[in-house]
């Protein structure tokens, strides 16, 4: 599962030049410099929309600078049209506006979920990706869980957002995630970028020694067999070995939206968006 962050100094872009994390790109990208030093060797990257916040450029703006990506758009992972955070309806109605539009300039499109999107009609042959964001409620609850299993039965890719811990980290691999993104590593990239290649090496190694196990969504209906990874236990606690220690297992990273602790909190208990 890939990790896509912004490119916060020298060592976080010598991996995304390398493949190992991924460039976040955005209209209100402030460090063009190192965003060109990712893209000009062809490093995954997405193209988040930044709807989630209180400076979004508007749609006009945001598409504009979305063609100024054309030249790199071989190697984009996504780009999200524009939507409504914490409102599944009225997202809908925004993003649908632009899912074919982002197509037709050769970019994989995703729809970002929010709050109420389960119950909708989604046009999934009009997308790519499903980007799971809405408040923290809704997307560790069952209706981000349902939308999940019937993307990846429609044969899409799946994104979540805001991703700071290890256990929103491990939620998300449960869910079936292809890529996630936070950032931990803009607020302190010397100290988190260890913690960050910590919780991809275990990760990955749950996944190839079929210790992946599906938790529930507290309360919400369990993923189908078909969907799940081998084992049986609801809970799962990075693996002790050599790459992370147990401070940097439990150890939280900051993200301007959530200031909890995560050393003993396995669920982020926030009222925040994504």
């Amino acid at each position: 599962m890939l990790y896509l962050a912004n490119p916060c100094g020298p060592a976080v872009i010598e991996q995304m030049r390398a493949g190992v994390i991924g460039l976040i790109d955005t209209p209100l990208q402030y460090m063009p410099t190192a965003v060109n030093q990712v893209h000009e060797v062809g490093g995954p990257w997405c193209a988040d929309n930044s709807c989630f916040g209180a400076d979004y450029p508007g749609d006009s703006r945001w598409f504009r600078w979305l063609c100024t990506r054309l030249w790199c758009q071989s190697s984009c992972l996504f780009a999200a049209a524009p939507d409504v955070v914490g409102d599944g309806p009225a997202s809908l109605a925004r993003s649908r506006r632009y899912l074919s539009t982002v197509r037709d300039l050769g970019f994989p499109v995703a729809l970002v979920g929010q709050d109420g999107m389960e119950d909708l009609d989604l046009p999934w042959d009009d997308f790519d990706v499903l980007f799971i964001g809405g408040t923290t409620d809704w997307k560790l609850g069952p209706g981000a869980l349902a939308l999940a299993v019937q993307a990846k039965a429609e044969g899409k890719g799946l994104h979540m957002g805001r991703v700071n811990t290890w256990n929103r980290y491990l939620y998300a691999l449960q869910m079936g995630c292809d890529s996630v993104d936070g950032t931990s590593l803009t607020y302190g990239p010397d100290k988190n970028l260890a913690v960050t290649l910590g919780w991809i090496r275990n990760g990955e190694r749950l996944r190839r020694t079929g210790r992946l196990h599906r938790r529930s969504s507290r309360g919400g209906p369990q993923v189908p067999a078909q969907h799940q990874q081998s084992g049986s236990h609801q809970e799962q606690h990075p693996p002790g070995n050599a790459d992370m220690d147990d401070r940097q297992q439990g150890e939280y990273t900051y993200d301007d939206d959530d200031k909890t602790s995560n050393h003993d909190d396995k669920r982020d208990h926030d009222t925040s968006m994504a």
